[in-house]
């Protein structure tokens, strides 16, 4: 028996295509060299808040547009069925040009032999800009492999995936969103406040200034006045006086003699 082996080409993902039913519906243009483009189907969901704790699955027309928000975690659904036989195995990745606007693709495993049903991801958006995604968009690469042989266990899921609330039971949303609500929570309390603030804090600035002026003034007031001694300067004989005591002084001489 011949085993094939390795990864699948265009070729030959065609021809399991026709004959299997691998992947339908199908687009020949999707077909790549070593794989296939897989595009964005018609659900997705994105926490918001006005769903209040619910979770809600938003349907998409035709080539209708949605946005990830910045640091927004988004689940696709992909529009193509994948039916794998036991002997092949697939992968997923990421289309380069959403990678390059700063999308990540949450890590997921391999996609088991057996498996048939649609494909579910998770897309984080880590840039700070929205990102727009079209219904129809090519959005994932699936790689498929040929195992070694046939696989004993095939995939052991019970239920074959179609829509997307048959895998999001709960609200999710990233961790960087909740942190940027958490901060846009306080900076609204804070404004609310901010009259307030700075009402006390011009009654403060008011009262600080009044009191300056009061002791200012206060020390104005009683301030002891202080009298000064005043000099009192020696008179000296001027030069006239001393003249008429030493005329004094001779006729008082004369006399005696």
């Amino acid at each position: 028996m011949n085993i094939e082996k390795g990864v699948l080409s265009d070729i030959t993902i065609e021809r399991y295509i026709t004959e299997h039913n691998l992947i339908y519906p199908h687009d020949k243009n999707n077909i790549k060299g070593a794989s296939y483009d897989l595009t964005m189907g018609k659900e997705y969901y994105i926490w918001e808040k006005r769903h209040k704790g619910n979770v809600k699955i938003e349907k998409l027309r035709k080539k209708e547009t949605f946005i990830i928000p910045p640091n927004g975690v988004c689940y696709i659904i992909c529009n193509e069925t994948i039916n794998l036989p036991k002997n092949i195995c697939g992968s997923l990745s990421l289309k380069l040009g959403l990678i390059a606007k700063g999308v990540m693709l949450a890590s997921q495993p391999p996609i088991d032999p057996g498996y048939e049903g649609k494909i579910i991801a998770m897309l984080y958006n880590l840039s700070s800009r929205v990102i727009p995604l079209c219904e129809g968009d090519h959005i994932l690469t699936l790689e498929l492999s040929f195992l070694d042989q046939e696989a004993n266990q095939k995939y052991s899921g019970d239920r074959k995936i179609e829509k997307l609330e048959q895998v999001i039971k709960q609200p999710i949303r990233g961790s960087l969103r909740d942190l940027e609500l958490k901060i846009d929570n306080w900076r609204n309390s804070i404004q609310r406040y901010i009259p307030l603030i700075l009402f006390v804090i011009t009654a403060i600035i008011g009262c600080i200034t009044i009191l300056f002026t009061v002791l200012t003034v206060k020390n104005i007031l009683i301030q002891p006045t202080i009298n000064y001694p005043i000099e009192q300067t020696e008179q000296k004989p001027s030069k006239e006086t001393n003249k008429g005591s030493s005329d004094i002084n001779s006729i008082k001489t004369e006399k005696t003699n």
